[in-house]
């Protein structure tokens, strides 16, 4: 996952420079606190278990990180946003397990939900997945694959 991460900053490069980042399933704040450390102006944080989030706390304390955790599942918190305040968001939520006749059910996975409801939004996306994604709206800047893990850096299409 190093690997993927470094080539995220690469794709990324100076864009992140003075960036609002958010990052909505943060599990260790890897991506988010990486980003501080290359020049985010802030951070914010979405991570719905609570030790997490508190691990989290803990370690934007010692790094006296420019960041807000928020203790809340991402979708609802994501729903209720009526101010966009983020030029870059991480989109990697916790890899689903697969199930039989999952994709004949119409289930969508949390990153094809965040991405609905990122769409409106000016900004940049990475999203991380196992299985291919459907993202309509949506235009790939760069994609790659790392064993199991797709990724991708993408922006919402704009009409003419």
């Amino acid at each position: 996952m190093d690997r993927v991460r470094e080539t995220l900053f690469n794709w990324l490069g100076p864009e992140v420079e003075d960036a609002r980042v958010l990052d909505l399933f943060a599990g260790t704040g890897a991506l988010a606190f990486e980003a501080l450390s290359r020049g985010a102006a802030s951070a914010t944080f979405i991570e719905h278990d609570p030790r997490t989030a508190n691990l989290l706390r803990a370690q934007a304390r010692r790094l006296e990180a420019a960041c807000e955790i928020h203790n809340v599942s991402a979708l609802p918190w994501l729903r209720r946003q009526s101010v966009w305040n983020w030029n870059i968001v991480f989109v990697d939520p916790p890899f689903e397990p697969p199930r039989r006749g999952q994709h004949a059910s119409g289930k969508r996975s949390l990153a094809e939900e965040a991405l609905d409801l990122l769409r409106q939004r000016e900004t940049t996306v990475y999203v991380e997945s196992r299985a291919a994604l459907d993202i309509p709206g949506w235009t790939t800047i760069k994609q790659s694959r790392a064993g199991d893990c797709r990724f991708r850096l993408v922006s919402p299409n704009r009409l003419g």
